[in-house]
């Protein structure tokens, strides 16, 4: 019979000891590095796909025809905040300069109901839950989670966007700024470059976040609201559960109409980047089962 010597023996016991420990007290891999979200497990969301066409053209061609506009005043004039803690909580995200102060001027008169303003009211914590849904251009996760009924994500062409941000964070800065002294300040391929570099993450960052997170979530791209925004509006009012009141939805939008701004002649360089991030978050959108991004135009022609 072969013997085994007593240092073998320790060696082997030592061996499982230390295997019964490791398993024990460090983590596996699969704990370190969770896996990614499976489509089954994914927010809620709500895809609008009832969106009644005829109520859409209807409001639609009303538009043009001769209206008394006191109405529509008298309803801006009458809209209101609703009770303390008796509206869900929320959003209405996007990245800066993507049409969330216009939106919100809309909803107002289509539900009667102000929005509100993680900024006006000093965080979400702030908020009393007596709005209809609220403005924020944060994204960490922690906000995303806070806002338990979901959220409405705004999004935009970053490069109307951008050029649209850069002049007005300037214009904050010097209300004395002229157009002509923005379009000097966005030529200047330092002060250009130090604006947009960071601020290209952050719009990837802010969309993804968003979708990936919130836990009911509507995308209204803002290339759509103003092509049609009377289509959007239903939308955005079906999503917050508010009823759809024709005379509200046609004067939200005759007060609140889209103009064509006025286009100015120059371009400028984003980083290469740029179309890199388009289709992250287009990736993203589709892995989501949300309508991908629309066609965007990268020729750098500023619409502001």
């Amino acid at each position: 019979m072969m013997m085994i010597s007593p240092a073998k023996v320790i060696c082997v016991t030592l061996v499982i000891i230390f295997l019964v420990l490791l398993e024990t007290f460090v983590p596996r891999l699969e704990d370190r590095n969770p896996p990614r979200l499976k489509l089954a497990t994914l927010p809620e969301y709500d895809p609008i796909l009832d969106v009644d066409e005829q109520v859409v053209s209807e409001i639609a061609k009303t538009l043009d025809q001769p209206f008394d506009d006191s109405v529509c005043h008298k309803m801006l004039a009458e809209v209101t905040v609703a009770p303390n803690n008796s509206m869900p909580l929320m959003a209405l995200a996007s990245f800066p300069r993507c049409g969330n102060s216009w939106t919100r001027k809309m909803l107002h008169i289509a539900t009667g109901i102000y929005t509100g303003s993680v900024y006006e009211l000093q965080g979400i914590t702030g908020a009393l839950q007596n709005t209809v849904c609220v403005k924020t251009h944060e994204f960490d996760t922690t906000t995303i989670q806070r806002f338990e009924a979901g959220a409405i994500l705004l999004m935009r062409n970053p490069t109307h966007s951008l050029i649209s941000e850069f002049f007005r964070s300037h214009k904050e800065a010097n209300p004395l700024l002229t157009e002509e002294d923005g379009v000097a300040l966005i030529k200047n391929p330092i002060q250009w470059h130090h604006f947009v570099t960071w601020r290209v993450e952050r719009w990837r960052s802010t969309n993804i976040s968003w979708i990936q997170n919130s836990k009911r979530l509507l995308v209204i791209f803002y290339e759509d609201l103003t092509e049609n925004p009377v289509r959007e509006l239903i939308k955005m009012l079906q999503f917050l559960r508010q009823p759809i009141l024709p005379d509200r939805v046609r004067c939200a939008v005759r007060l609140n109409a889209w103009q064509n701004q006025k286009h100015i002649d120059f371009q400028v360089p984003f980083p290469d980047m740029l179309h890199r991030y388009i289709l992250d978050v287009n990736e993203t959108l589709k892995t989501f089962h949300y309508r991908p991004l629309p066609t965007y135009d990268l020729s750098f022609e500023s619409r502001r």
